[in-house]
């Protein structure tokens, strides 16, 4: 009776093996797929991020704050899936109105209710001068949304006699791994510094943005601060 129970036990845990080990070879659910002996390295992704947040010793930042300046698990998901490319964004909700270099192009308000004004302007890269949309693009590598992402949220802008000079933070981040392993950490930054010319033309509007460009970098902003993935 007794080798009768020891051979029924030793049966099924042989069973239970099978079984586990047919699973594995018919391969495992996604969870279990990402559970490889140093879960960090699955799933490398990078992105960067218009705000500042908490940036410990080692760079590394909680998805708590990243979640607070819009980048949530999910977004980090779909970049594993489709590229951090996929966030790259260009101006395609001006709306045009006027002719010639002071025709307006997009305007939205600041942290504190003020207009801020979008207007062709100019760039001339032989002599070095110009002001405008056709600057901080032609120039400085920027986008009309990055530049809203940098005037409009954030609270760091100092008003000179005629003009307002915003500040903005842009990290790029690296993540790995997958739920609770997943680490993020910042692996670049910088600040977007924009000159808005707050005097007031004929049409009733701002003459707008002179300039917009990241410190740092000159004078050309790296790819990945027009591509930021929460603008």
């Amino acid at each position: 009776m007794k080798d009768f129970a020891w051979f029924t036990a030793v049966r099924r845990g042989a069973l239970a093996l099978g079984v586990f080990v047919g699973m594995m070879a018919s391969g495992p659910p996604p969870v279990l797929a990402s559970l490889d002996a140093d879960p960090n390295n699955y799933g490398a992704v990078s992105f960067s991020a218009f705000g500042d947040v908490p940036v410990a010793a080692d760079n590394s930042v909680s998805m708590h704050d990243l979640q607070a300046i819009g980048i949530s698990s999910a977004d980090i998901d779909r970049a594993m899936t489709d590229g951090a490319g996929a966030w790259a964004d260009e101006d395609t909700d001006m709306e045009p109105m006027g002719t010639g270099i002071y025709q307006r192009l997009s305007s939205w308000t600041d942290y504190r209710g003020r207009k801020i004004q979008v207007r062709l302007g100019y760039w001339d890269p032989g002599g070095d001068s110009g002001w405008g949309y056709a600057k901080y693009s032609g120039k400085h590598n920027l986008t009309t949304r990055a530049v809203r992402a940098a005037t409009a949220y954030t609270p760091n802008w100092e008003d000179q006699a005629s003009s307002t000079v915003y500040y903005q933070v842009v990290h790029k981040y690296e993540c790995t791994g997958w739920g609770p392993w997943r680490t993020c950490k910042v692996v670049g930054s910088t600040t977007v510094r924009t000159v808005h010319d707050r005097r007031v033309l004929t049409d009733g509007d701002p003459k707008g943005v002179v300039t917009s460009y990241c410190l740092g970098y000159w004078p050309r902003c790296p790819d990945w601060v027009k591509n930021a993935a929460n603008i």
